[in-house]
């Protein structure tokens, strides 16, 4: 049996979102839903109170406060989805992402959900929020909730598709949530690497517009390729290529598309370049329309590179020009 889904909140209003989010996937797959709530070892507000309570008896009491906020947040915002007795709560002391990553290791969860919430554009570039801690650190599948989004179904998921091995364990998640949801439909999209200049007549070597076209067709017969490999053909709702940069061009898509989630793989990068940057899950993050559901898992083997299959596309097409 799969393990609960496991969402977490600060109980601030800002958590609500991620909170009816992490419910309605858990419904959808007919799994637990566990609530998390982290008691930081010094809690703003509260460090204070150290000078003059005993450490033990502030946690005793801590630990009440905010299980009844969480209690109470459960029943207002999981109405109609969960009934609370449904749901297990959890409250931690520690670091956020600390607790939460091994809490996920010892429930076997399919997947933590967060809310989008940073501390502020200095400490959430050298510190990072709970949900960038766990977008750097994670190797389960991760989902940031922006605050102001509304409980949905998930029922148009636009996912990226590269030749790598991430990207197809990307899509395998995306369609097993849309195979989950009535009226489930994937967007698939792919970003057409061109050198700068192309369909620029000035540029030195000019390639027209009519071949600039033809490039993103044989992009299209690739995306669309993968798509009857795994027999999705018919949750399939658009193939759409861009050029560009894919950050940009993920989070435009997102928007034209009205999608309901954006899901895709997360490489990240390693050491200081990752700390300091992060991965184009990150960024798409910064200024997502909807949620982001990163996952940081490879396949056993990448697609055909469109380089690849334009070859074995021609190659076929010589072969029946020969006989």
């Amino acid at each position: 049996m799969t393990g609960p889904i496991i969402v977490a909140t600060d109980l601030s209003d800002k958590s609500y979102a991620a909170m009816r989010a992490a419910a309605t996937l858990a419904k959808a797959r007919g799994t637990h839903l566990v609530c998390v709530n982290v008691i930081e070892e010094l809690d703003e507000g509260n460090a204070w109170l150290l000078l003059v309570e005993d450490p033990s008896t502030l946690e005793k009491s801590l630990r009440a406060e905010r299980a009844k906020t969480l209690a109470e947040q459960i029943d207002r915002e999981l109405d109609g989805l969960f009934e609370p007795s449904e749901v297990d709560t959890i409250i931690c002391v520690g670091n956020p992402a600390d607790e939460l990553l091994a809490l996920a290791d010892q429930l076997d969860t399919p997947m933590l959900v967060a809310g989008s919430i940073t501390h502020g554009p200095i400490e959430a570039l050298f510190l990072g929020s709970t949900a960038n801690a766990l977008l750097r650190r994670g190797e389960r599948p991760v989902l940031i909730v922006p605050p102001n989004e509304d409980a949905k179904r998930f029922r148009k998921i636009l996912v990226p598709v590269d030749e790598s091995a991430a990207s197809r364990a990307c899509l395998k998640h995306a369609i097993a949530m849309a195979r989950s949801i009535v009226g489930g439909q994937l967007v698939l999209m792919h970003s057409v690497s061109t050198p700068a200049g192309i369909g620029d007549a000035t540029f030195p070597v000019h390639i027209g517009n009519e071949a600039l076209g033809r490039l993103v067709q044989s992009h299209r017969r690739w995306l669309e390729s993968i798509a009857e490999e795994l027999e999705i053909t018919d949750i399939v709702a658009d193939y759409i290529l861009e050029q560009g940069p894919p950050a940009p061009e993920i989070i435009e898509v997102g928007r034209q598309e009205d999608v309901d989630l954006i899901c895709m793989g997360s490489n990240g990068r390693k050491g200081l370049r990752r700390f300091l940057l992060g991965g184009t899950a990150e960024r798409v993050l910064r200024n997502t329309p909807c949620p982001v559901l990163a996952i940081f898992e490879e396949d056993t083997e990448p697609f055909i590179s469109p380089e690849e299959f334009w070859k074995a596309e021609r190659d076929a097409k010589d072969a029946e020009t020969s006989e």
